[in-house]
């Protein structure tokens, strides 16, 4: 992704809530351990707010 463009903050974050939100990736991500997709768009948000807005 980061080829084309940085992502704005707001585009990263919504990647991150997409963890969580969109069914398939939310399996996916259970799948590796129980919470991780929680994790994952958490630590997005703390990653995203400071530095892409």
């Amino acid at each position: 992704m980061i080829k084309f463009s940085l992502p704005r903050g707001d585009e990263y974050r919504a990647m991150g809530r997409s963890c969580v939100d969109d069914d398939a990736w939310l399996a996916a991500y259970e799948a590796i351990a129980r919470g991780f997709a929680a994790y994952e768009r958490d630590a997005i948000e703390v990653y995203a707010t400071p530095r892409l807005s």
